[in-house]
């Protein structure tokens, strides 16, 4: 609460008290415990909270640092560990945005291929991680290379038919089909610019497989349509 109440108003001891809470939190904390991760990484947060209006240099590699030792506790398999990741690529992302070179671009990109990587974690996450990749890469060509983000879109290319799964709402699955058309497009582009022809074909009719089936799925029955509008029917 006071992590947030820092958010709206910006005074600098509501930031304090939120860290000195969450440390006397983990100075609590029994060893070994579950909810140990959780603490860690919110500190983090706090710490970034505090980076992101102070620009202070040491806040955000304290928010690293934790983030780190959330993600250490947090074996493979742990249900919390997809976001544990994903906290610690954006601590990343934002001492990248702080150095501008290319080491802290790369972890941050790595961290984030990471948090996709988890299978846990659910598939709107895990597309959510690798569109910030592509975010990276988009906003800092200067940085990127056609290899690794062709790597990113192959990741969010596998995602894509959980993203929208038949299972999901009418109205989430139109949302979702735009999303598809226009990222397979972004995909098939970068491939063709790299020179990858065959794999901008296949991501090219995945999509266009992905669309369809939707399409599909969507419409009414001829036979059921013509029950209440015969003419629209014909």
């Amino acid at each position: 609460s006071l992590a947030i109440r820092f958010q709206h108003r910006g005074e600098p001891e509501d930031i304090k008290m939120a860290l000195q809470a969450l440390q006397k939190a983990l100075d609590v904390m029994p060893d070994e415990h579950t909810g140990t991760p959780m603490i860690l990484t919110n500190l983090g947060n706090a710490f970034q909270l505090r980076f992101d209006r102070f620009r202070r240099l040491t806040d955000i590699e304290n928010a690293i640092s934790n983030h780190n030792s959330a993600v250490e506790l947090a074996p493979e398999g742990h249900p919390s560990r997809p976001l544990l990741l994903a906290n610690l690529a954006t601590a990343m992302r934002s001492r990248f945005e702080h150095e501008q070179n290319q080491p802290s671009f790369d972890a941050a990109v790595a961290g984030f291929m990471r948090a996709t990587d988890q299978k846990l974690g659910s598939p709107s996450q895990r597309f959510l991680y690798a569109a910030r990749c592509v975010t990276m890469f988009v906003d800092h060509p200067e940085f990127s290379s056609h290899k690794p983000l062709l790597e990113v879109y192959s990741r969010i290319m596998s995602t894509l038919p959980e993203v929208i799964w038949l299972g999901h709402s009418v109205t989430r699955r139109y949302e979702e089909s735009a999303r598809v058309g226009a990222l397979a497009n972004a995909a098939v582009a970068v491939a063709i610019d790299s020179g990858d022809l065959k794999q901008a074909v296949e991501w090219l009719e995945e999509g266009r497989g992905l669309i369809w089936s939707q399409i599909a799925s969507l419409r009414t029955p001829f036979d059921e349509l013509g029950e209440q509008h015969p003419a629209l029917a014909d």
